[in-house]
């Protein structure tokens, strides 16, 4: 058992700090989360709770046994493939068949004890893009509000496509876009590049994704991040093949398409909207940057010019998704 401080969330942050500025944390251990509060290993609790007093904090010192950085390591490099959404984790099919469930569950609860529900996901389906889940441990979550730099974001886990190892490239993209673009965010789903790109920028975004489910926990989540956004956020729900018929032509000054397994069959919309200067952000899967140009090359017709990329993703063994930033000429 270790002594550790038991602090409300609110002042988590606050207190780590001051335990470290005064070399009082247990480096060791790691810090747990439990309901509302957060426990932190400290190696001195007498003199933790004099210096903690000095500056008024509340708190108790209580016992407790907190997995060590080494174990906790280990026990994550033992279940790979697995994403922690809030208080859910959710892991690949592939572990629970290697591992079992019942040795998943003790693993995952160990590593996280303040998670409440443990997923297996089942793959993709759908033009949606959705993932199958099944409910391995916990009590069953429709929604949850995931939270990436600052912003929260609304999330229908069963019915609109989400990858939490997305969130660098949201936050990446969003700080290439300056003040006054357009923006069309063409396959946007629940808006993690609209909403990121809105708080940072005074732009305006066109989200448009064909999946209901997906804009309306778009519009939930502009709601919990109102007080954030510099920019606005217009929503739309059409296939993105009929866009030419709802827009001006030559309006868009930036194109994200996210939809790597089909993004490049829509060029002739990315043509209508883009004029000279416009910069496309294509996402699109393959083996190698090389055999991807080569495809980006053949449907563009000589319209775009190459401008780089950057590997986002693992999708399989020797498959990547990739970016491939194209200006229009």
């Amino acid at each position: 058992m270790r002594k550790c401080v038991k602090v409300v969330k609110e002042y988590g942050e606050m207190v780590r700090k001051l335990l470290m500025k005064h070399n009082l944390l247990d480096k060791d251990y790691r810090i747990v989360s439990s309901n509302e509060h957060l426990l932190i290993p400290v190696n001195d609790p007498i003199e933790s709770e004099k210096i903690l007093r000095e500056h008024g904090m509340v708190f108790e010192i209580i016992s407790y046994s907190p997995p060590t950085k080494k174990v906790v390591r280990a026990l994550e490099y033992s279940i790979p493939s697995h994403d922690v959404v809030g208080k859910i984790v959710i892991v690949r099919e592939k572990v629970v068949n290697e591992f079992g469930r019942s040795r998943v569950i003790e693993i995952l609860r160990n590593i996280y004890p303040w998670i409440e529900a443990i997923y297996v996901k089942h793959g993709t389906e759908t033009d949606y893009r959705l993932s199958r889940l099944e409910l391995l441990w916990g009590k069953e979550f429709r929604y949850i509000v995931h939270k990436e730099y600052g912003l929260r974001f609304y999330i229908d886990i069963h019915r609109v496509y989400f990858n939490p190892r997305l969130s660098t490239e949201h936050r990446l993209l969003a700080e290439s876009i300056e003040d006054g673009e357009i923006v069309f965010d063409l396959f946007s789903g629940f808006g993690g590049f609209s909403i990121h790109i809105a708080s940072l920028r005074d732009t305006i975004v066109y989200a448009n994704d064909i999946n209901p489910y997906a804009i309306y926990c778009l519009l939930k989540s502009i709601i919990l991040n109102r007080k954030k956004l510099r920019g606005t956020v217009y929503a739309s729900i059409l296939d993105t093949g009929i866009i030419p018929q709802y827009f001006k032509k030559s309006i868009a000054d930036r194109i994200i398409a996210n939809l790597p397994h089909r993004s490049i069959e829509f060029i002739e919309t990315y043509d209508y909207l883009s004029h000279k200067g416009t910069i496309l952000h294509l996402y699109i899967i393959g083996n190698t940057i090389e055999e991807i140009l080569d495809r980006v090359k053949r449907r563009t017709n000589n319209k775009w010019l190459f401008t780089g990329y950057r590997k986002v993703l693992d999708y399989s063994p020797y498959t990547y998704i990739f970016r491939v930033d194209l200006e229009r000429l």
